[in-house]
């Protein structure tokens, strides 16, 4: 178990619902939970979150590797606690009102580089971006708005995130770490061009020792199954490439992206027992085609799928009526939405 622990007292008379919201969470994620009597425990990524029901409360303990798991595990628990009927805020036991969330980096820009027609490569440096190697696939990307200081999130009294807002308030997009330096002092992440992207146009403005924030880890860990297929385009090649080359060299597989141009390929680590399926919307190629032509093994499988949000709800469909795989076998994510036809006037 970890090093860093909060407790709070969650107050209400309806406490076996609360202990109820944190049970269907565990049942929803699949995660490891430990009931007896009163009490319940699950087992997250980020750590463990304890509940012990009382006469007049539930006391709530929660305990991570580090603060920024523990901010994490905190961040949760609001959010969960929001889904009452008469949600109810926890009080801590401590809270570092004003300080900055343990989960933030502040970093600046060192390079911006064009790797290929549509990715361009972000160096960012700072102190100690070793957590971001672990923890989750993504980051949340916290960018000023152009001309203004940035102006950080701080913990509120209650605990919660408070964000800037009006002239301050931040883009808040969602990317992958591409490298970094295995002495946490710069992160690499890749931006897919595109017109109209906030982050794209930053990215052409982003002198080096310009401030940017990111905020995480967070996301789910890579596959952990012996074969494995994952799907996605060029929004989601960053995060097929950590998970590549993140997998036990004995996995077998396929991965299958899908690229404007093949002329964004990149050199992807990966294992020898996993093909990589380069394919062009130029010529055709189609991740849903690829999906349903693709054969699975019985057991010890997992299916990755992410790209735009209409193909991935089909694909959701697919896996789970076609294919028949269980929850804990897919994950599939809309990375953005195909822009809905003007109607006519």
């Amino acid at each position: 178990m970890g090093v860093a622990t909060l407790r709070a007292r969650v107050p209400g008379p309806d406490q076996a619902r609360t202990l109820a919201v944190f049970r269907d969470l565990g049942q929803q994620l699949e995660l490891t939970m430990v009931e007896s009597g009163h009490s319940l425990s699950l087992q997250l990524p980020s750590g463990e979150i304890a509940l012990k029901q009382g006469k007049s409360e539930v006391a709530l303990t929660l305990t991570a590797a580090n603060d920024a798991r523990l901010y994490a595990l905190q961040q949760v628990v609001f959010a969960r606690l929001a889904r009452m009927q008469d949600p109810v805020l926890p009080v801590w036991d401590h809270v570092d009102t004003g300080a900055l969330p343990p989960t933030l980096a502040v970093t600046q820009v060192e390079t911006v580089t064009q790797i290929s027609p549509n990715f361009r490569r972000v160096r960012v440096v700072g102190t100690d971006l070793r957590r971001f190697a672990e923890g989750g696939l993504h980051f949340r990307l916290l960018l000023p708005r152009l001309g203004h200081a940035p102006v950080w999130p701080r913990i509120g009294a209650d605990g919660r995130t408070e964000w800037p807002e009006g002239a301050d308030a931040m883009h808040r997009p969602v990317y992958t770490v591409r490298a970094m330096d295995p002495g946490g002092a710069w992160l690499d992440f890749d931006v897919f061009v595109h017109e109209g992207g906030r982050v794209t146009d930053w990215t052409l403005n982003a002198a080096p020792g310009a401030w940017v924030g990111l905020m995480g880890p967070s996301g789910r860990e890579g596959p952990d199954a012996g074969w494995v297929a994952l799907f996605g385009d060029d929004t989601a090649l960053p995060a097929m490439a950590r998970m590549l080359a993140d997998l036990p060299a004995t996995t077998q597989g396929h991965a299958y992206i899908l690229l404007e141009t093949l002329e964004d390929q990149q050199v992807l680590s990966h294992p020898a027992g996993v093909t990589l399926h380069w394919m062009s919307r130029q010529t055709g190629g189609d991740l849903l085609s690829a999906l349903r032509s693709q054969a699975l093994p019985e057991t010890d499988r997992f299916v990755w799928f992410a790209g735009e949000s209409a193909q991935a709800a089909t694909a959701r469909a697919l896996l789970k009526t076609d294919f028949t795989l269980l929850r804990h076998e897919t994950s599939v994510s809309g990375y953005w939405a195909q822009p809905t036809p003007a109607t006519p006037t």
